[in-house]
C-alpha cells in the first residue's frame, strides 16, 4: 500500500483511507508512522504507555547526559523554578548563570574571559559569527 505522502502526491489513487491517517492531532516529522507515546522515563529510558521499555538516544543533549528522572536534578529544577523560571537573556543575567560561567572560566586556566550560553546547534552557527563580529569590533577601536 503506498504511504500517505505518496496517495496525496498522487491523487489518482484517490484520498488517504482512515487506516492511513495517523491518530495523533500532532503534526510529526513522518505521515507514515505510529509513534509510541512515552509516559515516563527513568535513566537513559523511556516508558511508553503500553508498558515498553526503550533505550533513550534521541534525547537532547543534557537528558542524555543526565537521565531521566534524576531526584538531584528534579530538585534543583523545582528549587530554581520557585525563584526564578525565566528572564530572556537579552535583557537580563540570573546569578544561577553568571556562577555556572564563572565556574567554566576557571576551569580553563585563563584560556577565555567570556560564557556564551547557547541552546542548540543552529544557533552556534548565529552566536559563533557574532562573536567574531564582536571581538573585531572590540578590538578595531
Amino acid at each position: 500500500m503506498p504511504s500517505l505522502i505518496e496517495q496525496v502526491a498522487n491523487p489518482a489513487q484517490g484520498p488517504p483511507s482512515k487506516e492511513n491517517i495517523p491518530t495523533s492531532s500532532i503534526f510529526h516529522r513522518t505521515f507514515s508512522k505510529q509513534y509510541p507515546t512515552a509516559s515516563t522515563g527513568r535513566g537513559v529510558y523511556l516508558l511508553t504507555n503500553d508498558g515498553r521499555r526503550i533505550l533513550d538516544g534521541s534525547s537532547g543533549a543534557a537528558v542524555s547526559c543526565l537521565g531521566h528522572g534524576h531526584e538531584v536534578v528534579i530538585e534543583a529544577i523545582v528549587e530554581q523554578t520557585r525563584r526564578l523560571a525565566f528572564a530572556h537573556t537579552s535583557f537580563f543575567t540570573n546569578d544561577p548563570s553568571e556562577e555556572l560561567a564563572s565556574l567554566l572560566l576557571s576551569a580553563s586556566d585563563g584560556a577565555f574571559s567570556k560564557v556564551m550560553f547557547l541552546s542548540s546547534g543552529t544557533k552556534e552557527k548565529i552566536g559563533i559569527p557574532m562573536l567574531r563580529y564582536s571581538a573585531f569590533k572590540a578590538i578595531s577601536y
